[in-house]
């Protein structure tokens, strides 16, 4: 799928930056980073408790802002949870692709995107078949569009409105595979790659082009790259130039906050810029100290647990949550119904993590990296053609010298490669042109059979 070349951790920063020392040249942990997890799950039930409680899509009897008053001024800036995932996005992504091929980047990422993804859709349509309340319910082709993730670029419904932020992580994906990945990960390629994808997020004051628009997604640009350079600080550590490339993102942030929080207004409520801006400071400042190695002892399987249900929370809560409040508003009290809601969607996210993604990942994960290393092999002239058990076919048979006696041992070696030389045979046949009568022997030693296998004449 391309052609790579692999480089060690140690190599590539010795490489690119002569002055580190030794200890700083590695990665600098190689457990799993667990508060990761953690503040990722977090992320995601900011986003629930904010369609929930916040979101206002005509699930309740009444007004959020009236039934849940106590927590709807918190709940109101859940959306903010979304640049959390994409900060995060950008680190992680830098952790699990680092050295590897274009072909084990795509399956890796394959293989985390789109088995939980296809078991929510499907879930997803038969619920919302059942609920003819809806109204949502799409076509088949409309479903099958979904199914590939790019449903936003065919302008067609998704059967979650959750969904837009996927589109949206596939082209980050795209991009890094196209301009890191396909030429190898390195800190200098990175740092400039950062740099570059961050100024070219600004020209959306001078071009409304959809297809900059498509490619570069300026208004998320700064929580990615953000992310990204904590993943350099982390593995390199800090830097004068990773210093400024993080200040430079958080001030892109505070800028894109602007038109984010005025559009912003579930239940017809103004925003506050700098309790969004306070959020948001408040994500970045988390990261660096992840990024600084501050956070190490937060450590637990439960986050580990908790982290792997973050993405099938996020699939499954918006379209069959809001079924169930619908369905129970006026049988169950408001607030017990949103944490009996919330409870449920996080039991129905381990089930679904538990016996649906991870089987099928696994199952998708070994037939691809299967398919990649038969790709390898017939690319490198390994595998010859494919012969019955049994069957031969003479066309693709390689006549192989018979079998000479081991130096050693004056046993049978195995048949030679033909694509090797044979270096004893070649000298053994230039002394016996030389010397074609043969001169005397030592006592005991054994004659030499000759290639045709028949003993020489004395």
């Amino acid at each position: 799928m391309g052609a790579f070349v692999s480089v060690s951790a140690t190599d590539q920063s010795s490489a690119i930056r002569p002055n580190v020392r030794p200890n700083e040249a590695n990665p600098r942990t190689k457990h799993r980073l667990e508060v990761l997890d953690g503040i990722r799950f977090l992320a995601a039930a900011y986003v629930v408790v904010f369609h929930f409680s916040a979101g206002d899509r005509s699930s309740w009897h009444g007004p959020s802002r009236v039934l849940f008053a106590p927590l709807f001024h918190v709940a109101s800036y859940g959306w903010l949870g979304v640049e959390l995932f994409f900060m995060i996005s950008g680190f992680v992504i830098c952790l699990s692709a680092w050295g590897k091929s274009v072909g084990e980047f795509a399956i890796s990422r394959f293989v985390r995107l789109y088995p939980a993804y296809w078991f929510a859709i499907v879930l997803t349509t038969a619920v919302l078949l059942v609920d003819h309340s809806r109204g949502h319910a799409l076509s088949w082709s409309q479903m099958l569009t979904n199914l590939t993730m790019t449903e936003s670029y065919a302008h067609v419904p998704a059967v979650d409105p959750s969904y837009w932020t996927l589109a949206i992580e596939l082209n980050f994906y795209l991009l890094v595979a196209v301009t890191l990945v396909w030429r190898g990960f390195t800190y200098n390629r990175v740092v400039t790659f950062c740099a570059v994808w961050l100024a070219a997020s600004l020209l959306d004051a001078v071009t409304d082009s959809y297809w900059y628009g498509l490619l570069v997604q300026p208004l998320y640009v700064p929580f990615v790259v953000a992310g990204i350079v904590a993943y350099l600080m982390h593995r390199f550590g800090p830097s004068l130039p990773l210093w400024t490339l993080l200040a430079c993102c958080w001030a892109c942030a505070m800028y894109r906050l602007i038109d984010r929080t005025a559009v912003q207004h579930p239940s017809g409520v103004t925003l506050n810029y700098w309790v969004s801006a306070a959020i948001v400071s408040a994500f970045f400042i988390l990261l660096t100290l992840i990024a600084l190695h501050k956070l190490t002892a937060v450590r637990g399987r439960w986050l580990v647990t908790a982290g792997a249900l973050t993405y099938p929370l996020y699939l499954l809560h918006q379209q069959i949550g809001e079924t169930l409040i619908r369905s129970l508003d006026h049988r169950i009290p408001s607030w017990v119904l949103l944490m009996g809601v919330f409870a449920f969607t996080l039991v129905l996210s381990w089930l679904v993590q538990r016996y649906a993604e991870r089987p099928l990942a696994r199952r998708v994960r070994t037939a691809l990296m299967a398919g990649l290393i038969r790709c390898r092999e017939l690319r490198r002239g390994i595998i010859g053609p494919k012969r019955s058990r049994g069957q031969t076919d003479g066309s693709a048979e390689v006549s192989l010298p018979p079998r000479v006696p081991s130096p050693r041992t004056g046993g049978m070696d195995d048949p030679p490669d033909p694509r090797t030389v044979d270096i004893s045979s070649r000298r053994q046949t230039t002394l016996s042109l030389r010397s074609p009568v043969p001169g005397p022997e030592p006592h005991g030693t054994p004659r030499p059979r000759d290639l045709g296998g028949t003993v020489e004449r004395r």
